[in-house]
C-alpha cells in the first residue's frame, strides 16, 4: 500500500499525520512524492501563557543546538533560559517539554542523534533590508527533513509542489528581493499557512552542486565527505510571513543527513 493510500492527501504532495509518532511520521515520509506531512493538534492550555512569556520578552531570543547529542537538548534549553524573562516558569516548563518532545521525533524518525534545533523569536529587528530572508521570501531548504511549529505568531506558509514553476530553481533555492511570487509559481495566490501548534515535516533538498553559502552552512553539522544528494527538484517552497503580522516564537528541528526512512523499508523501524 503506497503512503498517499494510507494517509489522507492534502493540496499536491502533502499528507495529514494521525499522530506523531516516529514510525506514523517514518513512513508517511518514505513515499518520494510526498514532501509535507502535517500534524494538526489543539491549541494546549498553557498556549496564553506562552504568548505572555513572548509579550515580555525585550531583547530577541534565539536557542540553537548544534552538532550535541538530542540527550543534552533539556539540559541546553535550562541553560539559556536566562534570556527569557522571568515570572513565566510554568509557560518555560511546558514550552521546553514540548520542543524536546518534537525534537525526539525528527531524530527518532529520521535516524539522527544530533539533529539542528532552533528556537527563536522573530521580529522586525530579524529582517535586513534588500536582501532575502527565510522568514520572508519563498526557499527550499538545504536540509532533508525539517520540523517546524509556531508557538506565536503567523505560521511558516507553503505553496503546493503543483504550483511551484520548478525551471526557477535550477541554480538556487531562494526568491529574490524583489522578485515577484508570481515569476516562481503558477498562482500566486495558492499559499496555505500553518496554524500555530500545526507540526509540520517537510522535506528539503542537497544538491551535488550547493553553492558556497550553503557548503558554510552545512559544514556545520557534516565532513564534506558526509554530504549527500537528497530529493533534488522535490523541495518544499516556504517561507515565514515576514514582519508584518507581529512577532513570532517559531521551531525549527532539521536533519541533514539522509534519513533512515529513506535508506529502509517503510514500517520497519
Amino acid at each position: 500500500m503506497s503512503t498517499t493510500d494510507a494517509f489522507p492527501v492534502l493540496p499536491g504532495h502533502v499528507v495529514a499525520l494521525k499522530d506523531l509518532s516516529p514510525t506514523t511520521v517514518a513512513d508517511a515520509l518514505t513515499e518520494p512524492s510526498v514532501n509535507l506531512a502535517l500534524h494538526s493538534r489543539p491549541v494546549p492550555t498553557w498556549a496564553s501563557a506562552v504568548d505572555d512569556l513572548v509579550a515580555d520578552i525585550v531583547e530577541p531570543y534565539q536557542f540553537w543546538l548544534v552538532n550535541e547529542d538530542i540527550d543534552v537538548l533539556g539540559e541546553r534549553l535550562r541553560a539559556g533560559a536566562g534570556q527569557l524573562p522571568g515570572g513565566h516558569e510554568e509557560a518555560v516548563d511546558a514550552l521546553f517539554d514540548d520542543v524536546i518532545a518534537l525534537a525526539s521525533v525528527v531524530s527518532e524518525a529520521c535516524g539522527d542523534t544530533r539533529p539542528f534545533v532552533s528556537l527563536r523569536t522573530i521580529d522586525a529587528s530579524y529582517f535586513t533590508a534588500g536582501a532575502s530572508s527565510v522568514s520572508s521570501h519563498m526557499h527550499l531548504d538545504t536540509a532533508t527533513v525539517t520540523l517546524s511549529c509556531t508557538y506565536v505568531g503567523a505560521g511558516t506558509e507553503w505553496t503546493p509542489d503543483s504550483n511551484v514553476i520548478r525551471e526557477q530553481f535550477g541554480t538556487r533555492k531562494m526568491q529574490r528581493p524583489d522578485e515577484p511570487l508570481g515569476a516562481l509559481v503558477h498562482d500566486p495566490d495558492l499559499v496555505h499557512e500553518s496554524v500555530r501548534y500545526e507540526v509540520s515535516l517537510l522535506k528539503g533538498e542537497i544538491r551535488e552542486d550547493e553553492d558556497e553559502g550553503s557548503l558554510d552552512f552545512l559544514s556545520n553539522f557534516l565532513e564534506a565527505s558526509e554530504i549527500e544528494r537528497y530529493n533534488v527538484g522535490g523541495g518544499l517552497l516556504h517561507r515565514g510571513p515576514g514582519t508584518a503580522r507581529g512577532t513570532r516564537l517559531l521551531l525549527t528541528v532539521s536533519t541533514m543527513r539522509v534519513p533512515r526512512f529513506s535508506r529502509v523499508p517503510a514500517g520497519s523501524l
